[in-house]
This record gives structure tokens, sequence and C-alpha cells, in this order.
């Protein structure tokens, strides 16, 4: 028994001091920025992604995104809804140790959109009512990132993601929503270095 916790325990010490000798060899690298979709269902919002880079792999980024959202329904004309939805996605770029280039992307999503019969306008008079909230596991996305000058970052991307809806409430039955949502997105962000 004592030889089992012998072992473990210097097993524990050479995987902490594996760990630390391999973070030396990273960079790091935090961007802040606000990213823009247009699709069926529109938002602008502020994100925060981090990158690293180990000396032999690819670089890597997690990243928190909090949208908020505009909504259409052709509903006795058209109805409008906002709401808000977060994001946690993970990056992998396509070329080794590069911070820019192609990458692909994948989150979790979860986001909720607001209808009130009290917003009509000149343009939309409707009685739509109701709240609709989603939340997807599968949303690939395929962008490409470049610096426009030395910490200022512009991208685009293109993706999808598959929307398992929550039931509606009110007005909202949820047949005027399509599960498959495309977007299409553009972000800006700034640099700034953890080394």
């Amino acid at each position: 028994m004592k030889k089992g916790i012998v072992i473990f325990v210097l097993f524990c010490f050479s995987f902490v001091f594996g760990q630390e000798k391999e973070a030396e060899n990273n960079i790091q690298i935090g961007s802040l920025g606000s990213s823009l979709y247009v699709g069926k269902i529109g938002s602008v919002g502020v994100f925060y992604e981090h990158y690293w880079e180990s000396c032999s792999n690819y670089v890597k980024a997690l990243g928190l995104e909090i949208n908020s959202l505009v909504a259409e329904v052709p509903q006795n004309g058209f109805s409008y809804g906002n709401g808000l939805e977060a994001r946690i996605g993970y990056k992998m770029y396509l070329v080794k140790q590069r911070f820019t280039g192609f990458y692909l992307k994948s989150s979790l999503v979860y986001g909720t959109i607001n209808f009130d019969e009290n917003n009509n306008s000149i343009f939309v008079n409707s009685n739509y009512n109701g709240k609709y909230s989603y939340f997807s596991v599968f949303s690939p996305e395929l962008g490409y990132d470049f610096l426009m000058v030395k910490k200022l970052r512009v991208g685009f991307n293109l993706g999808t993601q598959w929307q398992l809806e929550t039931k509606g409430t009110r007005d909202v039955d949820n047949q005027d929503f399509d599960n498959w949502i495309f977007r299409a997105g553009l972000r800006l962000s700034y640099d700034f270095h953890f080394n």
C-alpha cells in the first residue's frame, strides 16, 4: 500500500513539473472585441478569446461571447423580438504556429428571444407575444482571421447551428422557427500578450 502511495505521489509531481515546463514554451494572447452576425436571427455582441500555442502544436483558442439578438417572424405581418445569446467556443487554426488564417470553430450555445405585442411601430403591427428559447451543441463554423495592424484583429466567418428548442410560451409554438440557422459574421478585436 505504501509503495502504491509513493508511486502515485511521484507520478503527480512529475506530471505537475511536466506541465510547468510545457507552459514555459507556450505563447498566450487574449483578444477582446465585438461581433456582428447576419442570418434569420441577427446579433451584435462582445467576446473574449484566449489563444495559446505550444512549440509543436496548432494554435487553439477558447472563447466566451455574449450577443444581443434580433429575430423576425412572419406571423400576421412581421413580428420582431429581441433577446440574448451566450456562446462558449473552441477554435483551432489550420496552419501550425500561426495566430491568423483559416480556422475551425464549434460552440455550445444558449439563447432566448422575447416577443412583445406592445412593441408595434409604423412598419410592424403585430399581436405576436411570447418567449422562444433554444440551445445548441452542434454549431460548426469556418472562419478567417488576419491582423489589420499589429494588435487589431479582423475576422470573417460562416457557419450553422442546429437549435434544440425548449417549449415556447404564449404565442410561440416553435413552428415559426427553423432548427437549422445559418450565420455569417464579422468580428473585430484587440490583442494583448501575456508573455
